[in-house]
């Protein structure tokens, strides 16, 4: 299996990476909280309609 040669990369680099990834971080847990928080009335209704039904 071969290697990756080597690169130079700025100091600032890494920072901007980092700085980069925790906004995508941010971003994921905040999509991931709206769905979940959107997603619990219907999940509610549907749990009162199996409850409902006769084949319950």
């Amino acid at each position: 299996m071969g290697r990756l040669p080597m690169s130079s990369t700025s100091p600032a680099e890494p920072q901007a990476v980092n700085r980069l990834l925790n906004w995508r971080l941010l971003f994921e847990c905040a999509v991931t909280h709206y769905a979940a928080v959107n997603a619990t009335p219907k999940l509610d209704e549907l749990d009162r309609l199996t409850q409902e039904s006769p084949a319950a």
